[in-house]
C-alpha cells in the first residue's frame, strides 16, 4: 500500500492517493471539520482448534499481483498482503475473523467441506472477494 499527497502548488495537500493491489483511489481535501468516525463493532475473539483454522490456510488472489496469504501458527492464523508485514487475525466465529490493527473483517466461504474457496474482506463499507489459488 502506498499512500501519496497531491499538493498542485498549494500550501496544503488537495488530494490523497491510495495505491493498493493495482488498485488507486482518489480522496479528494474537504474543508472543514472532519466529522468523527462511526464507532467500530465490538468483537469478541473465540478460540478454534488447529484442524478448523488449518480450513483457511492458502494463497488468496485479490488482483493480478496482489495476493493474500493466510498462515498458521499453533492456535492463530495470519494474512500477509503482497509488499505488507504479516499481521494476525482473530476468530469471531467459525468462519468470521477480524483485525485489532484497523477496522476490518475477513470471511471464508467454503464450497469443499474442509477447505475455504474464497476469503472476503470488510473494510470501509467496501466487500473484495479474493478467491483461492491452491
Amino acid at each position: 500500500m502506498r499512500i501519496a499527497f497531491e499538493s498542485a502548488g498549494q500550501a496544503h495537500p488537495s488530494e490523497l492517493r491510495l495505491r493498493q493491489g493495482g488498485s488507486t483511489l482518489h480522496a479528494p481535501r474537504i474543508e472543514g471539520e472532519a466529522e468523527a468516525p462511526a464507532p467500530r463493532k465490538e468483537h469478541h475473539e473465540i478460540p478454534l482448534p488447529p484442524e478448523v483454522l488449518d480450513r483457511f490456510v492458502g494463497r488468496y488472489q485479490l488482483a493480478p499481483a496482489f495476493i493474500l496469504a493466510i498462515t498458521r501458527e499453533e492456535f492463530r492464523l495470519y494474512v500477509q498482503a503482497t509488499g505488507q508485514p504479516r499481521i494476525e487475525i482473530f476468530p469471531e466465529g467459525e468462519k468470521e475473523f477480524f483485525l485489532k490493527e484497523v477496522d476490518a473483517q475477513i470471511g471464508f466461504a467454503t464450497g469443499e467441506p474442509d477447505k475455504a474457496t474464497e476469503r472476503v474482506l470488510h473494510q470501509n463499507g467496501a466487500h473484495h472477494t479474493a478467491r483461492r489459488m491452491e
